[in-house]
């Protein structure tokens, strides 16, 4: 049940900031993809 809503967690928040990236053009890409790197290397370290 615990993994149930992790995924759903994750596909929330893949189709928000497609989204978002969708309807700010490619320059905010940009910024939001280095931003998740940064907040992905974050939490494994």
């Amino acid at each position: 049940m615990e993994k149930k809503r992790i995924v759903w967690a994750i596909l929330l928040i893949a189709f928000l900031g497609g989204y978002f990236i969708y309807n700010h053009g490619e320059n905010n890409t940009i910024y939001i993809t280095n931003h998740t790197n940064l907040s992905f290397a974050d939490m494994v370290v």
